[in-house]
């Protein structure tokens, strides 16, 4: 499998990450979780939801990336099973997966500041859910892997966005990490 296969499982492990509320600016899920515990209290015969994620919590990144390539290696009929424990990866791609995930959450705040900065009119936590963590990705590319020109980074979040999105969530993605090279180079 190729790097694209890599940011592939790099970005749903991020969205599941996000979903989960294991990321720094998830409020949203803390707010959820509050108002779940307030009406825990109204009516007794509601269940308080104490496993219900809190944002910053760490995730298993090395836990997360096997279970998504095991299902990877199950959907292409097992290919995947000589390389077990990394699905059809190969061992630069694993990493290269690695490096993604680990690079996006440990520097989520940051990326966060620079996709508010370059989506003028645009509130993150307004943006599809797939979209943002396009733009995470692509932004950790973009900034802590020089041995990746910037194109190439832009060019692969856009086709991720049209797996995963479509082509106005390419468009959009396009335009922000665009005006983010085009801010840089000022």
């Amino acid at each position: 499998m190729s790097r694209r296969a890599a940011r592939e499982v790099a970005l749903q492990i991020l969205y599941k990450a996000d979903i989960a509320g294991f990321l720094p600016n998830n409020s949203l899920l803390e707010n959820e979780r509050s108002l779940i515990n307030e009406r825990s209290l109204i009516n007794e015969e509601s269940p308080v939801y104490e496993d219900v994620p809190v944002h910053g919590q760490d995730i298993d990144v090395e836990r997360e990336l096997a279970y998504w390539l095991e299902e990877l290696g199950s959907k292409n009929g097992g290919k995947g099973s000589k390389n077990r424990g990394r699905g059809a990866l190969s061992q630069e791609n694993y990493e290269f997966a690695l490096d993604l995930i680990r690079g996006a959450l440990d520097h989520c705040c940051d990326l966060d500041e620079k996709i508010n900065a370059a989506a003028q009119e645009w509130d993150l936590q307004r943006m599809d859910v797939v979209d943002r963590n396009v733009m995470r990705l692509a932004l950790f590319e973009m900034l802590f892997c020089p041995n990746i020109p910037q194109r190439v980074s832009v060019n692969e979040a856009v086709e991720l966005a049209k797996i995963f999105c479509g082509d106005d969530s390419a468009k959009f993605i396009n335009g922000i990490l665009d005006r983010f090279i085009f801010e840089e180079e000022r």
